[in-house]
């Protein structure tokens, strides 16, 4: 009734980095049955697996965004047809690294050069730079990517169309990854210029899969900085500017911080 069941991979690190978050469980059903998928610790807590891919413990609680703690764990699939007839086959999962991400930007505050009084004036042709300081405070590294602090966008520029222009594909939107961005109001998308969470030695370095991932550790602060060049005044209306995390294709973890107005003048 129930056979040819695989998990895979067997090892897995649920903290939304996008890297081995979660594993793929195949089996195969000969006939019409309930079939139940869940998991025993080592003190025989269990924990049910939902078909959204997310689980909740034996109490019905969600744990979508809170995996169950790290350790090796007896998985079940248990298939009962309308008769009666119960199947039951066990394998193994391992959890290691989990937890729930969380990052701020330090103080809620952002250095925005030139301004006074929440205003900053810069002319046409000129930059729009700032400096912030991003803090690791949960209990997991955070994955970051660049394009790194100190890259300087034009207006008309996104993090898409550097990543184009620089051929660094890993710039562009990732699943996973954490990155500082900047927004303004009439932009219509999500934050188009971004950098990554930290400067290079800020991070550690890891290669996963013959790439180099880079991670901001539980309690260390990254700096970030970057200017924006007006290549072309922004569109009429334009006046608040803020800063904001982004953990791209999860959610937009801080958003509307330190908002400031920009006038932009003639040259």
């Amino acid at each position: 009734m129930l056979s040819r069941v695989a998990v895979a991979p067997a090892i897995i690190s649920p903290n939304a980095d996008g890297v081995d978050d979660v594993t793929l469980i195949r089996y195969r059903i000969g006939r019409a049955a309930n079939l139940s998928i869940y998991f025993l610790d080592g003190a025989g807590q269990r924990y049910y697996a939902l078909y959204d891919g997310g689980v909740h413990d034996q109490n019905g609680r969600y744990l979508a965004a809170e995996p169950p703690p790290d350790g090796t764990y007896a998985l079940y699939l248990e298939a009962e047809d309308r008769v009666g007839n119960r199947v039951v086959v066990s394998s193994t999962l391992t959890i290691s690294a989990g937890g729930r991400p969380l990052a701020e930007i330090a103080g809620g505050s952002i250095d925005w050069q030139g301004e006074m009084n929440g205003k900053v004036g810069v002319p046409v042709g000129r930059r729009l730079c700032f400096t912030a300081v991003v803090i690791n405070i949960g209990p997991v590294p955070l994955r970051t990517s660049g394009p790194w602090p100190g890259q300087a966008y034009r207006l008309t520029q996104s993090y898409h169309d550097l990543a184009a222009t620089y051929d660094e594909p890993s710039w562009a939107k990732q699943r996973g990854v954490w990155r500082f961005g900047i927004n303004y109001d009439t932009t219509g998308v999500d934050f188009p210029f971004r950098w990554a969470i930290g400067r290079p030695e800020d991070l550690e370095q890891r290669v996963i899969d013959g790439q180099a991932q880079y991670y901001l550790m539980p309690g260390r602060r990254g700096m970030v900085y970057g200017c924006i060049q007006f290549d072309v005044a922004p569109p009429v209306g334009t006046d608040h500017w803020w800063g904001g995390l982004i953990h791209e294709s999860v959610q937009i973890a801080a958003n509307n911080v330190d908002t400031v107005s920009v006038l932009v003048g003639r040259p």
